[in-house]
């Protein structure tokens, strides 16, 4: 099975590499996230900044059928490349494929995992739309085993020139170190957004409000269990998100989440009422949470 979905994944990374339509990129920055450490004292620094992105590829097969190909680093899931064969039409969409994660610990083979999305639509009146993906073998036995999941679901209600949509998403990564500690990162969101547009303007605004948890807790399943662990940072987040098309080909985005609240706890489990609040910074620029993205989309127009 996995050698298998070994084979896929790379006969399907050289193809839509080698003749892709389409294009999409951006890098992510922000410092909604613990630390790697283990927290010393129940404070949240707001300076253990992150990097990520993303490159996808499109490239159609035949009318109604891509073939997708993307690499992805994430600060909670790591480091995948995904890729997979979509099928839609005008009232649905349904696509699957392989998933491998690398570089996520010292071993440098790849592991195997599965990745799904679907979306069906009442054209100008409501969309719903879903993607799911795991690790394949998701057992810790050994020092650097690791398993992350991902799932995100949509429901939007279409309005002159305005799409609203409500969202769930949460992705997790489960890590178990040298000596037993199993580490699991976590962020969920709750999130109601507007997107608006118009036909025939190159502008496209998209305003969100968001519920966002994010957990770390470590659990020492070989010491004493004392040694365990666990924090978590909640934010109400403002979501301003816009696209520019330069050209019919050319797309700018800009994405960026504001914190406009947030409070956490923290609990080193040293007592039966060990949990206190997280203290957050209270100085600019560490109590401002945020995350910014930036990227592009290019159309390749090839000659038939």
């Amino acid at each position: 099975m996995k050698t298998a979905l070994r084979i896929t994944g790379l006969f399907l990374f050289a193809l839509a590499f080698a003749s892709a339509e389409e294009v999409e990129t951006y890098l992510r920055g922000g410092n909604m996230a613990f630390p790697a450490q283990a927290l010393t004292s129940p404070r949240f620094s707001g300076e253990d900044y992150y990097w990520g992105g993303e490159v996808r590829l499109v490239q159609p097969i035949e009318p109604g059928i891509d073939l997708t190909l993307g690499l992805l680093r994430d600060p909670a899931l790591g480091n995948l490349v995904y890729s997979g064969v979509s099928y839609r039409d005008n009232f649905f969409s349904l696509g699957a494929g392989p998933v491998y994660s690398f570089l996520n610990n010292d071993d440098l083979s790849l592991q195997p995992g599965v990745r799904a999305d679907f979306s069906l639509q009442w054209p100008g009146r409501l969309l719903a739309q879903g993607e799911v993906m795991g690790s394949l073998g998701n057992r810790l036995r050994n020092p650097g085993d690791y398993s992350q999941f991902y799932n995100r679901f949509s429901l939007g209600l279409h309005l002159p020139n305005v799409l609203l949509r409500l969202e769930f998403s949460e992705k997790s990564a489960l890590f178990l170190s040298d000596g037993g500690m199993e580490q699991e990162t976590a962020v969920t969101d709750y999130g109601f957004v507007t997107e608006i547009f118009q036909k025939n303007i190159p502008y496209r605004v998209t305003l969100g409000f968001f519920y966002r948890q994010i957990k770390d807790i470590r659990t020492q399943t070989a010491l004493s269990p004392v040694e365990n662990q666990s924090q978590k940072l909640n934010a109400l987040i403002l979501q301003t998100r816009g696209e520019w098309d330069i050209t019919p080909s050319f797309t700018l985005m800009a994405d960026l989440l504001s914190g406009v609240f947030a409070f956490g706890t923290f609990d080193d489990y040293s007592a039966a009422n060990s949990e206190v609040s997280l203290k957050l910074p209270s100085q600019f620029p560490q109590n401002y949470l945020f995350e910014l993205s930036l990227g592009c989309r290019y159309r390749f127009t090839r000659e038939e």
